[in-house]
């Protein structure tokens, strides 16, 4: 454990590499109002953790809804929140419980816990900043997207790529479209069918 925080550090730098740049992302925001397909490792999970990162460095509140997620898009949500942690604000997210015939939230969350890249007060900062924030509908649904809310504005990117190694691992061609509204229209669209469906506010 000696090393673990300058683990951490090399793992955010590397992650860093992976993003795309401000002028090239919003070049590539821009063709996507119409909506698209595109392959999920090479352009979807690129384009998903680079907007993630602009959100969280901008402190928008952050939503993320799937219904299957694996391990590392986990950790990469984690440790884009650790490389902007002075900003980074995770609203909520929306997830399944029983992820799979096999793996349930709480069996990640376990593996997550127990890496020794993070540091006992961060793995704290996890559990609070992160599995804190899921919410677990009690109907089956097959929803995908993350959004960022600042000013009572709200941008969405809606994709049919799960959050998991399946789409952005192994070769998958998604739909992908990238849409702006208030936040109150995001709230209607996107987030009150879900809450309505957990029978909570959110």
């Amino acid at each position: 454990m000696a090393d673990s925080i300058q683990d951490v550090y090399n793992g955010v730098e590397k992650l860093h590499l992976d993003l795309i740049g401000t002028e090239d992302l919003h070049d590539r925001l821009g063709t996507l109002s119409l909506g698209c397909v595109r392959d999920g490792p090479t352009y979807i999970y690129e384009l998903w953790k680079s907007l993630l990162n602009k959100w969280f460095t901008e402190g928008c509140k952050v939503y993320i809804a799937t219904p299957l997620i694996d391990r590392n898009r986990i950790v990469n949500i984690i440790d884009l929140m650790f490389k902007n942690k002075t900003t980074a604000n995770l609203e909520a997210v929306y997830l399944r419980y029983q992820l799979d015939d096999i793996t349930r939230i709480s069996d990640l969350k376990k593996e997550i816990l127990d890496l020794e890249q993070y540091t006992t007060h961060q793995k704290l900062l996890i559990e609070y900043k992160f599995f804190n924030k899921c919410c677990y509908p009690v109907k089956r649904y097959h929803c995908n997207y993350i959004a960022g809310v600042m000013d009572g504005a709200a941008e969405v990117l809606v994709t049919s790529a799960c959050f998991h190694a399946k789409h952005f691992v192994e070769e998958s061609y998604e739909s992908l479209a990238f849409v702006k509204m208030s936040e109150r229209q995001f709230r209607e669209q996107y987030v009150d069918p879900i809450t309505t469906t957990l029978g909570v506010d959110a």
